[in-house]
C-alpha cells in the first residue's frame, strides 16, 4: 500500500476528532444476534465500532463455534467508553476469557484518503489456523478442537492477529497481511 507523503497526515487534532466521528452502533442494531445476546452486550455498555470504509454492512459483529460446541458463540468489538475490546458471548462451556484485546479506538484510525481519516479495526470468523514460519521466528502450530474457528483482529490494510481458543487459553498467530 502507498503511503501518504506526512504532509497530507491530519494534524493531531483532527485525528481527535475522526476517533470522535466513529459510527457505534447500537446491539439492538444487529437483528441478527438472539436477544439474550443483545441484552448481555447491552448490560456491558457495548457500542459497536463500524470501519469506516469498504462496508455496506453492519460489521464487527461475528457467530461462529469459538471453543468446539455445538452451540454458536457470539462475538462483538465492543466499544465502551473510547476502548474497544472483542467481546465474546458463549454458547457453551469454554475456558477462554470473554474479553480480550482491548485498544483504544483512535489506535484503528489512519488516514484512508488525502483528506480523510477513518476506523480501521474490524474482526472476522476465521476457520483454521495456517502455519505460519519465518526464518527468525518459527511457530509450533497451533491445533483447535474438531470444527472451531478463530476471530481474526484486522487492521484494514495493515496487520492482522489470529485469535483461537485452545484448552481455556486464546492462543494468538499472526495473519495473512
Amino acid at each position: 500500500m502507498a503511503r501518504l507523503p506526512a504532509e497530507a497526515m491530519p494534524a493531531y487534532g483532527e485525528w481527535a476528532e475522526a476517533a470522535r466521528r466513529i459510527i457505534r452502533v447500537s446491539p439492538d442494531d444487529v437483528p441478527q444476534l438472539p436477544p439474550a445476546v443483545r441484552k448481555s452486550l447491552h448490560a456491558r455498555g457495548c457500542r459497536i465500532p463500524q470501519p469506516d470504509f469498504f462496508f455496506d454492512r453492519i460489521a464487527n459483529v461475528i457467530s461462529g463455534n469459538f471453543a468446539g460446541n455445538p452451540a454458536p458463540d457470539h462475538a462483538v468489538l465492543c466499544s465502551v467508553d473510547g476502548v474497544s475490546h472483542i467481546q465474546v458471548v458463549w454458547g457453551g462451556p469454554n475456558g477462554c476469557e470473554a474479553e480480550f484485546e482491548a485498544w483504544d479506538d483512535s489506535y484503528a484510525l489512519q488516514a484512508v484518503e488525502p483528506e480523510r481519516t477513518g476506523y480501521s479495526r474490524l474482526i472476522e470468523a476465521i476457520d483454521v489456523p495456517h502455519p505460519r514460519e519465518t526464518p527468525d521466528q518459527p511457530s509450533e502450530p497451533i491445533r483447535v478442537p474438531e470444527g472451531a474457528q478463530g476471530i481474526e483482529d484486522v487492521f484494514i490494510e495493515k496487520a492482522s492477529t489470529r485469535h483461537f481458543c485452545v484448552q481455556g487459553q486464546w492462543r494468538e498467530q499472526p495473519g495473512m497481511d
